[in-house]
């Protein structure tokens, strides 16, 4: 095992700084070039081990059973008449219905923590007072607008309802589905996935574009299934954008395991003096020599004695990862076996039980 000092943060930066022989701000340049030689060496080759395995689940969001009117900045009663929760919510208490249309044909639904942004899509499903209210209140829609983390909204026409809900109804009232699979954080691209409930059902890549088109169709049965990696807007100026996947046809309730496969990963930067790159340590001696060849001369240059030591360990890790092993080939039978037992490329032997 390696000393995880020699290569953590501060060691790399120092590294750095030694070949630029403690030029003027050396060290504040050494940071930057120790995390591009990491991307550098990253982007080099198909490695096998930024590949990591993803089981994507979508997860239906149930509604609240009611919600406390003064934990609700956009309640029901703000556009109506009414004074008091009571007159608006037909149980007579302080909790309210957490769907209601508002009367300018906007939907407002309450559901805390929702996470959602405006124009992606949603799925509603609910219990309501009638048949009527289910028609229009229920079904595919895009996000209108996200007043707050708690609150969402979608165009829909009709008159004024304050309670749709079915207070009478089991917990909870209802769900919504999310169109889209948030990717995890450390997501570079996808690739492969599969159905894993369905083997024949192929799973596609296309465009944006051609999901929102496949939506608009009100298309309810496929025979494939369509993604899309996309990303939601950064939330702020300091934080990256999120990572997204579009799927179609979304499941209208959980489903756990819906797809599944294998995405690359993204090699986090360093940012503390402690920190060790995430990658094999049998790497860890080429972001060493990396760091000092970018530090004196540019990955298009390549030269001196640093970039000959950086493209020789390069080559002979390539050579090394599990890409470059020979394909297994067919089964073939033993010289002296005719029992159904094959052996591989690698020697092993597999009995065939058909």
């Amino acid at each position: 095992m390696a000393d995880a000092t020699m290569y953590n943060f501060q060691a790399l930066q120092e590294a750095v700084v030694h070949a630029l022989d403690g030029q003027p701000n050396a060290i504040n340049r050494a940071g930057r070039i120790v995390n591009r030689a990491i991307t550098w060496i990253t982007n080099q080759y198909r490695w096998r081990w930024r590949e990591k395995p993803i089981a994507i689940g979508i997860n239906q969001v149930n509604l609240p059973n009611g919600v406390l009117a003064a934990n609700w900045n956009y309640n029901p009663y703000r556009n109506a008449t009414v004074t008091s929760p009571s007159a608006w919510d037909a149980g007579g208490t302080t909790t309210g219905s957490p769907i209601y249309r508002d009367g300018a044909n906007t939907i407002w639904v309450y559901s805390p923590n929702h996470g959602l942004q405006p124009a992606l899509y949603v799925s509603i499903n609910a219990a309501f007072q009638s048949a009527s209210d289910t028609a229009v209140f229920t079904g595919a829609f895009t996000v209108l607008t996200t007043p707050d983390a708690n609150t969402f909204t979608y165009a829909n026409t009709g008159p004024q309802d304050l309670n749709a809900l079915n207070k009478g109804g089991t917990s909870p009232y209802g769900y919504w589905v999310p169109g889209h699979y948030v990717l995890p954080s450390d997501f570079s691209a996808i690739r492969t996935l599969r159905c894993p409930t369905l083997s024949l059902m192929r799973v596609t890549p296309v465009t944006l574009d051609e999901i929102f088109r496949l939506r608009q169709l009100v298309i309810t049965t496929t025979l494939e299934i369509f993604y899309c990696v996309s990303s939601l807007p950064q939330a702020s100026l300091t934080t990256p954008p999120v990572p997204i996947l579009y799927i179609f046809p979304t499941p209208t309730a959980t489903v756990l395991n819906y797809l599944n496969g294998i995405y690359v990963r993204r090699i986090c930067p360093l940012t503390n003096l402690t920190d060790v790159p995430d990658i094999p340590e049998q790497f860890l001696d080429l972001v060493y020599w990396t760091s000092r060849a970018m530090a004196v001369s540019s990955e298009q240059d390549r030269a001196g004695e640093d970039w000959r030591m950086v493209m020789s360990q390069l080559e002979q890790l390539k050579a090394e990862d599990a890409m470059d092993q020979e394909p297994e080939g067919y089964m073939k039978p033993l010289a002296n076996e005719t029992s159904g037992v094959f052996v591989n490329e690698f020697g092993l032997r597999l009995i065939n039980v058909n």
